[in-house]
């Protein structure tokens, strides 16, 4: 019985033989130059230009999508709320430290939609008197807050 043995079969004691002992074709019998092919490369790059204008187009530049200020807000009595109620603890131009920051990135609830936001604000705000700031009042400090600190966040601000 003849046996032939590659570099790699060698180390592993892998005979290649087939059955009964006879010879078997192996890919490495001869050594053939590697091909180029293009179909991969050209198929991700294609992949990758569809992903691409897609993005562009659904965010027009921007990351976030803006929250959206409800008519019924009323600014001046948001900002009346915020310096009674959070101004202690959340600063005057709403920037203390986080988690307690109210601007951009560092402000979870202030990213996407406004309900998040009044939400908070109505069952857990201020820490001191959580639901002391119902109704009118958490939807008025909400769009004071998103207005006054986050303008580029928020669409629907009254000038």
């Amino acid at each position: 019985m003849k046996e032939r043995v590659q570099d790699a079969d060698q180390a592993l004691n892998i005979p290649v033989t087939g059955p009964g002992g006879q010879d078997t074709p192996s890919n490495f019998d001869e050594e053939k130059p590697m091909r180029f092919r293009p179909w991969p490369l050209a198929a991700l790059l294609v992949l990758t230009l569809v992903s691409l204008a897609s993005c562009s187009d659904s965010n027009s530049g921007s990351s976030h999508t803006k929250a959206q200020i409800p008519v019924t807000a009323d600014l001046a009595s948001g900002r009346a709320e915020y310096e009674g109620l959070c101004l202690t603890c959340h600063g005057v131009a709403g920037n203390a430290p986080a988690p307690r920051n109210l601007i951009g990135d560092e402000c979870i609830l202030c990213q996407g939609a406004f309900e998040p936001l009044e939400d908070y604000i109505r069952d857990f705000m201020p820490v001191t008197g959580p639901l002391s700031c119902v109704g009118a009042c958490a939807e008025n400090t909400a769009a004071y807050i998103l207005c006054e600190f986050n303008p580029t966040l928020t669409e629907g601000c009254a000038s």
